[in-house]
Parts: C-alpha cells; structure tokens; sequence
C-alpha cells in the first residue's frame, strides 16, 4: 500500500524577489524545512507544515516568523512581507476558507 504524500501548496516558493514566500526566506538561509527556525523560536514543526499546505495559521506565529526573518536576514520583514500565508481571522470556524485573509491584510501591532 502506498502512502499519500500531502499536497504541498504551489505557493510555497514563489521564486518571485519582490513578493518572497516563507519557502523563499527558508531556503535562502539554507533551513529549506524550517527547522532551524522552529528550534529558535520556539514552535512546532507542524506550524511550518501547515503553512506549506496553504492552511490557516494564527496571526501571532507569522508575527514571531517575521521576527526571526528579520534577525536572519538582518533587515526588518513584517508579517506582510512573506506572501502566500492564510492567516486564521480570530473567532471565526477554521474549516471554511473565506474565514482566512492572506497575511498582508491582517495588522499584527506586537509580538507579545
């Protein structure tokens, strides 16, 4: 029996300079995977994995993603940098995707 590899979403890189995709940052610093940077923030590898398959994720992970980017890269990245992330609209059901907004719409003011 043969298992199914998950759907990686098209959107992880975008190969794109101007408009760089979580994919992009990652492999750039040589952490394709995001490992490295799920040691250092701390968080779940699953989080990483998720954004991968295009799913939804809370509005303060990309916050303290964008953090760790900007200590990386040493330049300042904020959340609306990395393109192509859901973010999860707080209050709302998680399985229907008009509930999720890309990235760039959604203001995070504090990493606290």
């Amino acid at each position: 029996m043969m298992r199914k590899r998950p759907v990686i979403n098209p959107e992880w890189r975008t190969d794109d300079p101007a408009h760089m995709a979580l994919g992009d940052y990652l492999a750039a610093i040589g952490d394709e995977n995001g490992f490295k940077m799920c040691r250092a923030i701390p968080i779940a590898h699953e989080l990483v994995k998720s954004i991968k398959n295009g799913e939804p994720v809370a509005a303060s992970y990309v916050a303290k993603i964008a953090q760790y980017l900007s200590t990386e890269y040493a330049r300042d990245i904020q959340p609306g940098d990395i393109a192509n992330v859901n973010v999860l609209v707080p209050g709302r059901p998680l399985p229907d995707p008009m509930y999720t907004r890309p990235v760039a719409e959604f203001a995070v003011d504090s990493l606290a």
